[in-house]
């Protein structure tokens, strides 16, 4: 009975992560795509002066780091 128990509760918490994960990796497709639209989209000659672009990358890679925890 106690193996039983313990067995659906490894179960389910293996459900679990393997659902997180998944979002997980939506997430981090989404913020690469991202970036690579902000970069499309902005000027080359000006992309180091780009306050925005920069202010994007720089949040993009605090929810990456944070994604990756």
């Amino acid at each position: 009975m106690i193996v039983s128990a313990e067995r659906y509760e490894l179960e389910s918490e293996l459900t679990n992560l393997i659902e997180i994960n998944l979002a997980n990796e939506k997430s981090m497709r989404q913020l690469e795509d991202n970036i690579l639209d902000n970069l499309k989209n902005c000027d080359p000659k000006k992309i180091l002066d780009d306050d925005e672009i920069i202010n994007k990358l720089d949040n993009t890679k605090d929810e990456s780091s944070r994604i990756k925890k």
